[in-house]
């Protein structure tokens, strides 16, 4: 069987099944409580989203912009929580604010600390950034109530483990008079590839369904590895950025206001 033909789904194709499963996951909450099964079916949604925001990170360019608008989004929608509703809970998308500054926290210091020409103050510091950035997040899932709490932040981070796409400077080229020697791949270079990187994220995502602390069903989330596993590495065909980023505070509004006029008026 061609490995490459049964990647078949792009992250486009991935963020639409966990649009689908967060809009029944939420369906269920509204309008059939003590209806599991939507929670259940609702349990694949964040792990697909925190695997593609790791994905994200990794081929961004321009890594303000790609954190300040998910940090505006995360501002606007939790106001809206607080406004509204007097809920004082922090949603999903604090928790991938969160999860999105440790990634580029990793990034910095994979870069720094492999780099041959960096001073050692500056390999040290960025060491501290990186371990700031998880204390940070731990502190701040001890002390605020943030949906899937600490390792539900952590869980993109273990994509990001064995990403070195911006870490190594590019090789040198060939020299002519050798245009067949080979290139030298060390051990980490090596351990970059999908395999591994679905495998940490496997490892985190066991993690998160024992350690986080909810009455949801977690275990459910274990089957978002099967269409993860399917993950060809392609965005899709339509740039759909912008759409996924409005779609979680449009449906939401959406099924509140059916709620509204089923229920209150």
């Amino acid at each position: 069987m061609n490995v490459t033909k049964a990647k078949f789904l792009s992250n486009n194709a991935l963020k639409i099944l966990a649009c689908i499963a967060m809009v029944i996951d939420h369906v269920g909450l509204l309008f059939f409580p003590y209806e599991m099964i939507f929670r259940k079916i609702g349990r694949l949604s964040f792990p697909i989203f925190a695997f593609l925001l790791a994905e994200g990170c990794k081929y961004t360019k321009n890594k303000p912009k790609h954190f300040l608008t998910l940090f505006g989004l995360t501002v606007i929608c939790q106001a809206g929580y607080y406004l509204f509703a007097g809920d004082t809970y922090f949603c999903i998308l604090v928790t991938l604010c969160l999860s999105q500054l440790c990634i580029f926290a990793l990034q910095y210091f994979k870069k720094t600390s492999l780099s041959e020409t960096a001073k050692l103050f500056k390999k040290l510091f960025s060491a501290f950034v990186f371990i700031f950035a998880i204390a940070f997040t731990a502190v701040f899932c001890r002390i605020f109530q943030v949906e899937y709490d600490f390792w539900g932040c952590m869980l993109p981070v273990f994509v990001s483990l064995f990403d070195f796409r911006n870490a190594f400077p590019p090789a040198p080229p060939t020299p002519s008079e050798e245009p067949n020697q080979p290139k030298t791949v060390s051990l980490l270079q090596k351990l970059d590839n999908p395999i591994t990187q679905y495998f940490c994220f496997a490892l985190g995502l066991i993690l998160s369904v024992l350690f986080t602390k909810t009455p949801l069903p977690q275990p459910y989330a274990l089957f978002s590895l099967i269409p993860i596993a399917f993950y060809s590495g392609k965005r899709g065909k339509l740039n759909l950025k912008y759409f996924f980023y409005l779609f979680y505070p449009l449906h939401l509004v959406l099924l509140e206001g059916v709620y509204v006029l089923l229920y209150y008026l």
